[in-house]
Order: structure tokens, then C-alpha cells, then sequence
């Protein structure tokens, strides 16, 4: 696995892997019409694309080129994002870009980290050091 920064050649592919790690496991956490409403954002619409390009967006990607994964961190220490296709989650993906959106805010100054985690997402940023703060 590569990671890197992500480009505007790369939005079409993370709309894909974002819509896929949506549908991939978020039915055992919200209805139905919670999955439908998260994944259908990952069209690729104006707003995905600042929701890719404005923060500082990372790409994982497999050794045949292919996008497993992202996330992204804003200036504010804000964890935008993190995403990682189903075939290939609880592999250490997800975590390999947590632990590398920390390593990008300690080289920005950024101190203090923050993130709105979902149910399936919350103990990868717990395993990567955050605490829960409310509900």
C-alpha cells in the first residue's frame, strides 16, 4: 500500500470508495434511509469535490493503482474524512491514515485534532489516540 496526496484526478475514484465504505457497513449501524442519504453524497457534485480538495486529502492505494482508501485534514486540525473501500477494511488501512493525518498536523503545528466519527469508524480514532467528547 501507497499513500499519497490526492489530486483532482483522483475525485471520481474517492466518490466510488467513499460510496463503498458507506454501503459496505453502515446498515448495521443506521436505518436505511440514514445509508441511502450518507452514500448518495458521494456523487461526484461540486461539494464532494471541495469536500476532497479543501482539506488536505491523502489516497491509499493498493500496488495495482487502486484507491482503498482516503482522509482528509483541514487547517484547523479538523479530520475531514476517513474512508476505506469494504473489501478492504479491519486490514489496517484506516489506521495507517489516521496515524498518518497525525504525523501531517504535527509537521503543520496543528495541536489539537478533532473529528464527528461514526458508530463504525469510532474505534480507529480511539486505537489512533482520540477520545470521545459527546454523542
Amino acid at each position: 500500500m501507497t499513500i499519497r496526496p490526492a489530486t483532482q484526478g483522483d475525485v471520481e475514484a474517492l466518490a466510488s470508495c467513499y460510496r463503498d465504505s458507506v454501503l459496505a457497513v453502515a446498515s448495521s449501524f443506521y436505518t436505511e434511509e440514514q445509508v441511502r442519504v450518507w452514500a448518495a453524497f458521494g456523487r461526484v457534485s461540486a461539494a464532494f469535490r471541495r469536500f476532497i480538495l479543501e482539506p488536505e486529502t491523502i489516497v491509499a492505494v493498493d500496488d495495482d493503482g487502486e484507491v482503498i482508501g482516503f482522509a482528509g485534514l483541514a487547517a484547523d486540525g479538523h479530520v475531514a474524512s476517513l474512508y476505506v473501500r469494504g473489501g478492504h477494511m479491519r486490514r489496517g488501512v484506516g489506521y495507517r491514515l489516521l496515524k498518518e493525518i497525525v504525523h501531517m498536523a504535527d509537521t503543520f503545528n496543528t495541536r489539537r485534532l478533532y473529528a464527528e466519527a461514526s458508530d463504525f469508524s469510532r474505534p480507529v480514532f480511539e486505537r489512533g489516540g482520540f477520545s470521545l467528547t459527546g454523542e
